[in-house]
């Protein structure tokens, strides 16, 4: 399925090539490996919810189509 992760600065979309039976924290590396960024930074957000890590695509209800929001923190100070 192809899910669009929307950055949430900038508002940017691009579509992602997803399975349901994937986990969030597979999912953040993917957007990390694509936008050259470390994957501990990455956050995802679907409804309002902060999906964690360990949620599987499926579990969390996303389907094909949906829009995922992508929100990245800053390490340090």
């Amino acid at each position: 399925m192809k899910v669009k992760i929307v950055s949430a600065i900038g508002g940017s979309e691009e579509l992602l090539s997803v399975m349901p039976d994937n986990t969030v924290s597979e999912v953040k590396e993917l957007i990390a490996s694509r936008k050259r960024i470390p994957p501990d930074t990455v956050i995802i957000v679907f409804r309002g919810a902060q999906l964690t890590e360990n949620q599987t695509l499926a579990s969390a209800q996303v389907t094909d189509g949906d829009k995922l929001y992508l929100i990245t923190r800053t390490v340090g100070g």
